[in-house]
């Protein structure tokens, strides 16, 4: 596909002037947009709009569904105050020469279970983009079949999930992550909530060739996270790192593998930093298994853990239940 040059468009203000002006009997189910197309048109097929975060509004209400007609450029930012989809199969959201997020979730309406759902997305930075999503306040995202790639500009990181109220929630599914993160620091996945609890499910996801895998970082927030069926290789530095120096950071590890890493395939740091392996394969990384600052792994004796240059630590056993 062709790199396009993106523009900030569709800003929060815009979305929120949409919800305000349509209401949930005149919202429609489906709302199209397009790069050529513009807000002054009703986000119908043959008169698509041009901002995702004005399309929005016409299924507001209605957990409705935005569907895009082409590459775009999309780089906006809008809340999450009501639940719907963004559906944009083999679209590309390049960001080349912006060093901030494509895009900027954010939600005020904590104490509902609202949830924006992104399917069949392609998030390219075109070795240039600063990161694909973050997300903030108590939202519950979900990323559907999605790749997020290139984004080497700092942040680099593709999702930052930086929750900052109770409820939040990040699901990923059958997506691919590569080549995403700067020299020292960066990630595929980097979870930070700044306050509250952030549950986190990775699953059927590829993870690939990035500065940092999956980050679980629970300092500020307790982290709860779970990866299935998923592998994690080829990273610059480790691959799956739960790290806090306040609050609990666990992750648990399920039918995965993490493979190849420059640096720790496992590395749990911190008094309340958590990694459990089960049913799992660590291999042919600098260090297998890593821990300090009282972190702990602990194994239910049924993984893999060989092919390492250095094993690491011996992780704490337990019996399958």
């Amino acid at each position: 596909m062709k790199k396009l040059m993106s523009s900030v468009a569709g800003p929060l203000a815009a979305a929120l002037l949409c919800a305000a002006s349509v209401s949930p009997s005149q919202a429609a189910t489906t709302a199209y947009v397009s790069g050529g197309g513009s807000d002054a048109n009703a986000c119908t097929l043959a008169a698509p709009c041009r901002s995702i975060g004005h399309a929005l509004g016409f299924v507001a209400g209605n957990g409705g569904t935005v569907t895009c007609l082409d590459e775009g450029p999309y780089t906006e930012g809008f809340s999450i105050n009501y639940s719907y989809t963004v559906d944009c199969r083999g679209v590309v959201y390049v960001n080349t020469g912006f060093t901030g997020f494509a895009f900027n979730l954010s939600t005020t309406n904590n104490g509902s279970h609202q949830q924006v759902t992104f399917r069949h997305v392609l998030f390219d930075g075109a070795a240039g983009g600063g990161g694909a999503v973050t997300v903030s306040g108590g939202a519950r995202v979900v990323f559907e079949d999605c790749t997020f790639q290139n984004f080497t500009a700092s942040p680099g990181m593709a999702i930052q999930f930086n929750p900052t109220a109770a409820g939040a929630h990040l699901t990923v599914t059958d997506s691919v992550f590569a080549n995403n993160g700067v020299a020292a620091g960066g990630a595929g996945i980097v979870v930070q909530p700044n306050g509250g609890t952030a549950g986190v499910v990775v699953e059927r996801t590829q993870v690939t060739g990035n500065t940092y895998g999956i980050v679980a970082n629970g300092t500020s927030g307790t982290v709860l996270a779970e990866i299935r069926y998923s592998s994690v290789s080829n990273s610059a530095i480790d691959g799956i790192w739960a790290v806090t120096g306040g609050s609990v950071s666990s992750i648990v590890v399920e039918h995965s593998a993490s493979l190849q890493n420059g640096g720790n395939g496992i590395n749990a740091q911190g008094s309340s930093a958590y990694v459990s392996l089960s049913d799992s394969t660590v291999a042919w990384n600098g260090t297998g298994l890593a821990t300090s600052s009282g972190g702990t792994i602990l194994t239910y004796k049924n993984n893999i853990i060989a092919g390492n240059v250095s094993p690491g630590v011996t992780p704490l056993g337990f019996n399958l239940q």
